[in-house]
């Protein structure tokens, strides 16, 4: 089940980050810093988040096996998984979802029950730091597509074409929060505590935390 009281605090803590029209709150001398704080604070509900969604769906889905699921049903099944799950643990789950409609025998489904009992949803926020051989496929795809979304390729050659001064990186800083405030509603992020998070948002989100702070990341180098 979804975590409300988590669900509200990620709600306006990216609002916050969005919010690109406020000014930063008074004192705030250096804003990269200031917006890599509103990420980080979002990384622990977010995950929170995620493994009550998990929870959530294993639960109904083994529910609904004990009277029996069509080979479509566990398809569904396992497009959730992928993004919640390591890949390692998504292969051990699957294994137990082949020819799901055997699952209404008592013993495989305990068998099945207990292995995703054990499971924990994987961070995919912390795809970004491991060495890109070792990154998962989904998060790769995704920090790809969020990328060129956000216009975050276009925005590194601007910042390359001359020292970086305290006007272009607030410029900078006011696209990359724009832009990442427009996608946000077109993939429908939930904007008030009514709304809730579906599954295929989650990962979406923390990916795009993740390529936000690589972004940000990288103008603390120059």
């Amino acid at each position: 089940m979804v975590d409300i009281a988590k669900q509200h605090f990620v709600i306006a803590r990216f609002a916050d980050y969005c919010a690109y029209t406020r000014p930063y709150p008074h004192g705030v001398t250096d804003p990269v810093h200031y917006l890599l704080e509103k990420l980080g604070e979002l990384e622990e509900p977010l995950n929170v988040l995620k493994q009550g969604i998990l929870e959530g769906h294993m639960k109904r889905f083994f529910s609904e096996a004990a009277a029996g699921v069509s080979e479509a049903q566990a398809a569904d099944f396992r497009s959730v998984l992928e993004g919640y799950l390591a890949p390692a643990d998504f292969v051990d789950v699957c294994f137990h979802l082949m020819e799901p409609a055997g699952l209404k025998d008592p013993g495989r489904l305990k068998l099945a029950v207990e292995c995703a009992r054990r499971m924990r949803a994987a961070r995919l926020i912390d795809e970004e730091a491991k060495p890109e051989e070792r990154r998962s496929k989904l998060y790769k795809r995704l920090s790809l597509e969020l990328t060129k979304r956000l216009g975050f390729d276009k925005l590194e050659e601007v910042r390359a074409r001359r020292p970086l001064d305290a006007r272009r990186l607030r410029m900078l800083l006011r696209r990359a929060r724009r832009e990442t405030a427009e996608y946000a509603t077109v993939f429908h992020f939930p904007a008030s505590p009514d709304d809730t998070f579906t599954p295929f948002i989650i990962p979406r989100v923390e990916s795009l935390v993740a390529v936000n702070r690589r972004f940000l990341r990288s103008l603390r180098m120059r």
